[in-house]
């Protein structure tokens, strides 16, 4: 009786089951669902076997549909490298969107850029992109403080390379030393 069974529900799977493509449903790929979600999350990216940069974030979740992206809702943390591999750059932030198309990251909440003179960038939101040359620009559209050893300066808008060496306000607003 047993092996009746058995054979029985041997002969049901193999009978219910398909392989037929055109009875097979595709996922969706929609802008609202994510189609994979990681935790602890960390990435090296490289270039011509030399590392551009390091990403970790505790959250990450990928969406496809027509606007292919990454999202990092609960925070990250970037390294960005040099040719040698020294950090040029680190940037954190409370949230960020990774765009696959046009590789811009949209860092946004509490965001700081620092380099390794001790530069530090805090704004609200802050455009990460890696120009087709291999050097890249950061952008930031609205408020943006910058400590600088003893000064503090400030201004709306911003442009800088991604090693933050080279920065220039669109706006500039504070003090600022002058040597005559």
């Amino acid at each position: 009786m047993k092996l009746a069974l058995v054979y029985l529900g041997l002969w049901i799977g193999i009978t219910s089951c398909s392989n037929d493509l055109q009875e097979v449903i595709p996922l969706p790929q929609t802008d609202e669902i994510p189609l994979l979600i990681t935790r602890d999350f960390s990435l090296t990216y490289s270039d011509s076997g030399v590392s551009r940069f390091e990403l970790n974030a505790p959250l990450r979740e990928i969406f496809g549909g027509e606007n292919p992206r990454s999202q990092m809702p609960i925070g990250l943390t970037m390294r960005f490298k040099d040719a040698q591999g020294n950090t040029i750059s680190s940037l954190s932030a409370d949230s960020a969107v990774m765009f696959e198309k046009s590789n811009i990251i949209r860092a946004s909440g509490s965001v700081v850029v620092t380099n390794p003179k001790g530069d530090t960038l805090k704004t609200s939101v802050l455009y990460w992109q890696e120009l087709p040359n291999k050097e890249g620009q950061i952008t930031c559209p609205e408020a943006v403080s910058i400590r600088s050893g003893n000064q503090i300066i400030q201004g709306l808008g911003m442009k800088a390379n991604l090693a933050f060496t080279q920065y220039q306000f669109l706006i500039p607003a504070g003090s600022f030393s002058v040597n005559e």
